[in-house]
């Protein structure tokens, strides 16, 4: 898949996320449409979880049961989970070494949310909102790779 689409308000949901608790990781679920054929995936849907890290101004772990109720929700509503979001509070717009370690679900969209000061600007970076900027990305076999994430109204 080369493009992630996502609603404005999806968007600025998973912003807000972060701009709210800027001192810790939060995470959460983005549901929504694989089209495979077309190498695009649609976020629909974003869902927040409390992140039950031990340290989670650095980690970020989800909370089983509201995971498991993110996940049951998609599924009746018929959606896909297609990402998973997850905040930097102190910057680097891309996925650490523990992301990539940790990486649990190789199929999905990986989105980081910054602060967009500490975030490589490039022509095709999404929009700022409440000073957080967020960026896409597939991780397999301990590699990750961009995906152009596409905001629209």
């Amino acid at each position: 898949m080369t493009k992630l689409y996502v609603a404005m308000g999806v968007y600025s949901e998973m912003c807000n996320q972060a701009a709210d608790h800027p001192a810790v990781e939060v995470c959460g679920l983005l549901g929504g449409l694989w089209k495979p054929y077309d190498r695009a995936a649609f976020g629909q849907q974003v869902v927040a979880i409390p992140n039950v890290a031990a340290q989670p101004e650095v980690t970020f772990l989800m909370e089983s049961r509201a995971q498991i109720q993110a996940m049951t929700s998609f599924a009746k509503a018929g959606l896909d989970i297609i990402g998973i979001f997850h905040s930097h509070p102190q910057g680097m717009d891309r996925p650490s070494e523990t992301d990539i370690r940790e990486c649990a679900y190789p199929d999905v969209v990986y989105l980081i949310v910054c602060p967009a000061m500490y975030a490589e600007w490039d022509a095709d970076r999404p929009p700022t909102v409440f000073g957080m900027v967020a960026t896409a990305w597939r991780i397999k076999n301990g590699e990750a790779s961009a995906v152009t994430l596409v905001v629209s109204e």
